[in-house]
């Protein structure tokens, strides 16, 4: 417990760190004029707000409120787009419903505390880490929404960030096993195991700690960020699958939450820098270091990737409370950005662009 209560502890300084900014954006910022129609690929996105969940297209039409509990948070679309997962304050429990709202079922059932919700590729099962007070068990747990039944793959101290490979037959993720983090809060290593929960590998053996493991398009590399020191400075790494040949992309002093480009060439993430927070994105060897939100300051949470690898949604403190109320698109080659809506969390985007 006390391992969980530290990493929570060091999540929420990086989120503090990300808007200690004294002055908000400017909404009349001479880059806030990208045409978020002027785009070949449209796309869904789903975000919570005052109110429950919602949904929108990414040019800024067909706004739609999908539930009116405002204790929903944390959507993610189904691999088809035709069904939105997500968690419920209070309860904690993992949801379901279909992409206009209606037929919402509670998967999970428990008295736990669910979290990190990921839905395999072929939409049939949905994974999510569940922590229970009463035994302090932290479990990776896989439900098939095909009869509801419930297995646990695995339980460890610590269980955070698992994704699914393509194909679904294996899952990634992040986990502390040991009883000693030689000084640092909390240690975490890289795994993977099978979807049955077999045949579990370790990948880094480190007292340091490694987090939000990314699969690179190819599911040949693994990019992560590593959390040194007193866990207030991290960077990027990129390993091979079997967890050999690690290399260091960044030098920031906070780096972190790494995702793929869609052709695996360049690593998109977020770096704190002098207490604000931006968006840089760099070759996958290390190279051509850009800050793309350049000009943008009160970055909340972390930012989303369109699946043509164009534009990236995050969300905005407006009004220097602290609190993310907007959320913007930004094209990433011209770093133009546009107010998309009013919004509390990052935007996911739905897989399938929408057809003319």
């Amino acid at each position: 417990m006390r391992k969980y209560i530290a990493l929570i502890c060091i999540l929420l300084f990086v989120f503090i760190s990300c808007v200690r900014n004294k002055d908000p954006i400017s909404t009349s910022s001479i880059l806030e004029t990208l045409d978020l129609k002027n785009f070949q690929n449209q796309y869904k996105l789903v975000f919570t707000y005052d109110g429950g969940v919602f949904s929108i297209i990414s040019d800024g039409s067909g706004l739609k409120q999908l539930s009116n509990d405002k204790g929903d948070f944390d959507p993610i679309w189904s691999q088809s787009g035709e069904e939105i997962f997500f968690l419920v304050s209070g309860s904690r429990d993992v949801f379901k419903m279909n992409a206009d709202g209606s037929n919402r079922i509670n998967l999970s059932n428990t008295d736990c505390l669910c979290d990190n919700i990921a839905v395999s590729p072929d939409g049939l099962q949905v994974l999510y880490t569940e922590y229970c007070y009463d035994d302090s068990s932290h479990s990776l747990i896989v439900i098939d929404l095909t009869n509801s039944e419930k297995k646990v793959l695995i339980q460890k101290n610590l269980i955070l960030d698992p994704i699914w490979f393509p194909g679904g037959s294996k899952i990634l993720f992040s986990a502390n096993d040991s009883t000693s983090c030689g000084g640092h809060f909390v240690c975490s290593d890289l795994y993977i195991i099978d979807s049955n929960g077999e045949n579990l590998l370790q990948l880094t053996y480190t007292v340091e700690s490694e987090f939000e493991p990314a699969l690179s398009p190819s599911a040949d590399k693994i990019a992560y960020w590593c959390s040194k020191g007193n866990g207030y400075e991290s960077n990027i790494y990129i390993m091979d699958m079997d967890g050999k040949n690690a290399v260091k992309i960044t030098d920031g002093n906070r780096d972190f939450h790494p995702i793929w480009s869609p052709d695996g060439s360049k690593i998109i993430f977020k770096s704190i820098q002098d207490d604000i927070g931006a968006v840089f994105i760099v070759n996958s060897d290390g190279s051509d270091l850009k800050n793309i939100s350049e000009g943008i300051s009160n970055l909340v949470g972390f930012h989303t990737l369109s699946p043509d690898g164009t534009r990236i949604s995050f969300v905005v403190d407006t009004d220097g409370d602290l609190v993310g109320d907007a959320i913007y698109i930004l094209d990433i080659e011209s770093g133009n950005y546009q107010k998309l809506t009013e919004g509390w969390s990052s935007p996911q985007w739905a897989n399938l662009r929408i057809e003319d």
